[in-house]
């Protein structure tokens, strides 16, 4: 019997952890795993709930309303921009379900979507395992947007954009003018702009972050999902969601419900607590991260003769580039068994980036400090 996805291998970080794992003494700056811990008084709050008994069933609807209110109050506060709770939000159990949810209630067979390259190796995946063609838009070369490339990627068969804002791996923000005129052409050929904005608190050296969301009212073709995750040690908890146009939302909601039923209750209940912490916490963590990624990009100027690198705007991953090898591949492979370091390879990112690999800094600064020993060592043995 043969398999529809037998050709394609699983994503490289997942497949860089795995093997890392099975390595001892191994230093991981693979995929990213929380290092702080759910702060306090949202552990506090969901133990009460769970005390009340009010975790162990499913969400009436596919939301507490509770939580969906707090996530449109808070676009209001931040951006004026307002968003129904009721008809324009979906709490959904984590990213990939919610663009999966999106893909599924709004494509038909053989249609295309196009995903910025490089990017977030699931996005590809959501498409192909719906048995959809992702098509590869790669960055200028200030890796921004490329407007004109996309223009010239849209055919017929053209149904929606993805991308993350800030990006995963580059550490880029895109600009907001390039997005709006990204909306402007979907807007006229039809086609939805899904912007992952989970990296959204963790913007460096005064660099300036608008939410898309301030297009929200102007193009109803603009999707955005955003997430608990990141900013509050949460991955766990499995707790996102998805804002759409009203329309759109009934069909979501559809895919949603016979995915899952509801997100997590107990996780729902956690994220209501976290808009009483959520601009002090968020600056505490963001201070903590810019101390990383500065020390990461002083130790990676020592290694100017072996890599090329940008500093990073945003998120916590660098993105250098061999300046020795194109296979990045099989060298992240030496690193990991020769200088027990697991790294992640740029081609995971898509087909145009290879010699690349990602380092994710948020890590304790003794494993920064570590895996840069081990990685001079191997550049200069």
């Amino acid at each position: 019997m043969n398999f529809p996805l037998e050709n394609e291998d699983m994503s490289l970080i997942k497949k860089f952890e795995l093997e890392a794992s099975r390595i001892p003494w191994v230093v991981s700056l693979a995929q990213w795993i929380p290092r702080y811990p759910t702060p306090q008084p949202i552990v506090d709050f969901l133990i009460e709930k769970i005390k009340k008994w009010e975790t162990n069933r499913y969400s009436i609807v596919p939301w507490l309303p509770q939580l969906r209110d707090s996530i449109a109050a808070r676009y209001f506060e931040k951006y004026n921009i307002e968003i129904d709770p009721e008809k324009n939000i979906t709490i959904t159990a984590w990213a990939i379900e919610a663009i999966s949810s999106f893909l599924l209630a709004t494509l038909f067979p053989e249609d295309e979507v196009i995903l910025i390259d490089p990017t977030y190796a699931s996005y590809r995946w959501c498409v192909l395992t719906a048995r959809w063609k992702p098509i590869s838009a790669p960055l200028d070369d200030n890796r921004d947007l490329n407007i004109e490339t996309i223009k010239k990627l849209i055919t017929s068969k053209t149904k929606a954009i993805i991308f993350p804002n800030p990006n995963n791996p580059t550490g880029s923000i895109f600009s907001l003018d390039k997005i709006k005129k990204l909306l402007e052409i979907s807007k006229e050929k039809n086609i939805y702009v899904v912007i992952d904005e989970v990296y959204d608190e963790f913007i460096y050296d005064n660099e300036i972050f608008q939410s898309a969301i301030i297009f929200f009212k102007s193009y109803p073709n603009l999707v955005l999902v955003n997430s608990w995750s990141k900013t509050f040690g949460m991955t766990w908890w499995r707790i996102w969601y998805i804002i759409a146009e009203e329309r759109l939302n009934k069909e979501i909601i559809k895919v949603h419900d016979n995915l899952l039923t509801c997100a997590p209750v107990h996780s729902q209940w956690a994220a209501i607590s976290t808009f009483e912490i959520y601009d002090e916490w968020a600056k505490k963590i963001k201070k903590q991260l810019q101390e990383r990624r500065d020390y990461t990009i002083k130790q990676l100027n020592q290694l100017k003769d072996f890599i090329d690198f940008q500093i990073p705007k945003a998120a916590y991953f660098v993105f250098p580039k061999f300046k020795y090898t194109d296979n990045d591949y099989e060298e992240c492979i030496n690193i990991l068994h020769k200088a027990k370091l697991a790294l992640v390879p740029g081609s995971g990112f898509w087909n145009r980036w290879k010699g690349h690999f990602r380092i994710c800094f948020w890590r304790d600064f003794d494993d920064l400090k570590e895996w840069l020993e081990r990685l001079k060592k191997y550049f200069w043995k």
